[in-house]
């Protein structure tokens, strides 16, 4: 008897067990129909591309600039700068936007030519400040909960 009772227990918890996953396989099918729309809305509400600049463009800009690396603000000093007086020739220069692309309120005036150094300086800043700022964001998130 006491076999038999056991048995009977196991199936019961056995039982119990397969519809709890049949419910746990049913509420990660609706989260990933959840996750799969919210992505293809996600698409289709994308900014709009950036804006490409021309050559004829970028050699305006250079030239505003007076061929000169517009440099970083702070940190350290562009390396042509201490080589030839910050200037560059036609193929040596990257444009880039003063103020990021996605916090500028899709300013076309808001454009500079940097070396590749200082483009590149710039960039890993950027990267590392959003970074930061996403870290900041999600322990915030979680003491809130």
């Amino acid at each position: 008897m006491p076999k038999n009772r056991e048995n009977l227990e196991l199936q019961l918890q056995v039982s119990e067990l397969k519809r709890e996953t049949t419910g746990l396989r049913d509420i990660i099918h609706s989260l990933t129909k959840e996750l799969k729309e919210s992505n293809r809305l996600l698409r289709q509400q994308r900014f709009p591309p950036r804006p490409r600049c021309n050559s004829t463009e970028k050699q305006l800009i250079a030239a505003s600039q007076r061929w000169r690396c517009a440099g970083l603000e702070d940190g350290p000093e562009c390396p042509l700068i201490t080589l030839n007086e910050g200037l560059f020739d036609s193929a040596l220069f990257i444009i880039d936007h003063t103020i990021p692309w996605s916090k500028s309120g899709r300013n076309l005036n808001n454009r500079k030519a940097l070396c590749p150094h200082c483009s590149s300086v710039k960039t890993r800043r950027e990267m590392a400040t959003n970074q930061h700022r996403r870290q900041e964001e999600s322990e915030e998130s979680e003491e809130d909960d």
